[in-house]
C-alpha cells in the first residue's frame, strides 16, 4: 500500500473470480470516488476444493443438455 496526500494505492494479487463485483463494492465503500485497474499476473491451478465443485457443475450442465 502506498499512501499519498489524499489517496492510497493498494497493490495486490487476487483471484479473478474475486474481482467480478469489485467495482461495485469499491464505489460503494468510497462514495463513488474509488477507482481501480487490474491486469493478469499469472495462472495458477484451481485449488482442489474449488475444482471438485466446478467439475460437478460442469458434469451436471452436460447431463442436462
Amino acid at each position: 500500500m502506498e499512501q499519498e496526500e489524499d489517496h492510497a494505492t493498494i497493490h495486490a494479487q487476487v483471484p479473478l473470480s474475486e474481482m467480478m463485483n469489485y467495482s461495485t463494492e469499491l464505489r460503494s465503500l468510497t462514495a463513488g470516488e474509488g477507482d481501480y485497474e487490474f491486469k493478469l499476473s499469472h495462472y495458477d491451478p484451481v485449488p482442489n476444493h474449488l475444482a471438485s465443485d466446478l467439475i460437478a457443475k460442469s458434469q451436471k450442465s452436460a447431463d442436462s443438455d
